[in-house]
């Protein structure tokens, strides 16, 4: 990481110890500053989740006009769809926006997200194997050895993953959100001359956790991120002080006399990017019993269960803890 890139970072570690009501305060300078930037030619990505709906909440007392656009892939939660439709249906500033692509095509060429998209972007090289073209980026996968020769350890995929290298295991792909999330948002953008706004947080981890610059207005995709220094318990003290209505899958349910515990994020439900890593009852496990058509898609027939066992990750719930 470079000097300025490290004193970026610094700042953002010291925003995110700051109090709520000076966090919001920044972060309705961030979108001004944006706004202004592009006379108001800017709209801002809604997703239906918490975060994005904490952002919306904050552009609207704004008073602000922009579009809070949707961009439906076909795989967010129905109550998250459900959610979003509500929102449009007092405010015509909601619009969504679907991908070109279905689903099931993107899965059935490219194959199933699991691990993270590094890792995902890994095994999928390694399965393509070196075509000529990918050498350096093959090898650099497969051994940590780069272009130059050296040693970069951290860009060899580690053992766990490589029971997916082989002709018999699942395809896996990192490509799922270039087309079911990305593209759509930037067709819009490209088509409408505007420019988005989103709530990613540096705290959600992964690439997300080396952006240093709330508000990037140069390059071929003018962006900004006002809440990149907030914490996940910033947006729960928002929406607690502020009565913010929220989607109910962030509560704990009861459907079917089993307990199902509140959703942490949401996104795509197929997506296997990080569930390797959630502790208790994983997000498939939830699926199971809330929503059973979807899981028996994404488990049985998109072979996400097969891919899944490779890594010893459960799918199916524990039925005494689901009923506790």
């Amino acid at each position: 990481m470079s000097k300025s890139n490290l004193l970026d970072k610094q700042k953002i570690l010291q925003r995110q110890s700051l109090s709520l009501e000076d966090k919001i305060e920044i972060t309705m300078r961030r979108i001004k500053d944006f706004y202004n930037h592009f006379d108001g030619e800017v709209y801002c990505s809604f997703s239906g989740g918490k975060d994005s709906t904490v952002l919306r909440h904050i552009v609207m007392s704004m008073e602000l006009k922009m579009p809070f656009v949707f961009s439906n892939t076909g795989l967010e939660m129905p109550e998250v769809v459900d959610f979003v439709r509500k929102q449009a249906s007092t405010d015509s500033s909601v619009i969504q926006v679907k991908p070109k692509v279905a689903f099931n095509e993107v899965w059935k060429k490219y194959g199933l997200p699991i691990g993270s998209k590094k890792v995902a972007k890994m095994i999928r090289v390694l399965q393509e194997g070196d075509n000529g073209k990918n050498t350096n980026m093959h090898r650099l996968y497969d051994t940590g050895i780069n272009s130059k020769g050296e040693i970069a350890k951290s860009w060899k995929i580690p053992e766990k993953w490589r029971v997916y290298v082989n002709d018999q295991a699942p395809r896996i792909t990192d490509l799922c959100c270039d087309f079911l999330k990305k593209e759509p948002l930037d067709t819009y953008a490209k088509e409408s001359g505007r420019h988005g706004i989103s709530a990613i947080m540096a705290d959600e981890g992964g690439a997300r956790e080396m952006r240093t610059q709330c508000n990037v207005y140069e390059g071929k995709r003018p962006n900004c991120a006002p809440m990149l220094f907030w914490l996940e318990s910033d947006v729960w003290e928002y929406i607690n002080t502020r009565g913010v209505e929220i989607c109910e899958v962030y509560f704990d349910r009861e459907i079917n006399g089993c307990r199902v515990p509140a959703e942490k994020r949401t996104g795509c439900m197929f997506c296997g990017f990080g569930v390797h890593l959630e502790k208790g009852m994983n997000r498939f496990q939830r699926m199971a019993i809330s929503h059973p058509r979807q899981h028996s898609i994404v488990i049985d027939r998109m072979g996400m269960g097969r891919a899944l066992d490779l890594i010893n990750v459960k799918y199916l719930p524990d039925v005494e803890a689901s009923n506790d």
